[in-house]
């Protein structure tokens, strides 16, 4: 079974309704998927892991739809 890296950057605003989204955004989705996990630091969230074969076709499916695909 082949493990999938995720690991990326989400660059906070200052904007505390944005970055409160964005925090809470990371949490739910390191909660829905097993192998993620997440930093809150003071200028950004990193989220990363890895997902085994199902959790990662599971990860792509939510974010294409999340990001309005069809």
């Amino acid at each position: 079974m082949e493990m999938h890296k995720i690991d990326y950057v989400i660059k906070l605003t200052g904007s505390k309704l944005f970055d409160v989204v964005m925090y809470n955004t990371a949490k739910s989705l390191c909660n829905d998927f097993p192998g993620l996990s997440f930093d809150y630091e003071t200028t950004s969230i990193r989220i990363h892991g890895e997902l085994n074969d199902y959790w990662f076709q599971k990860y792509n499916e939510t974010m294409f739809e999340k990001m309005g695909g069809n």
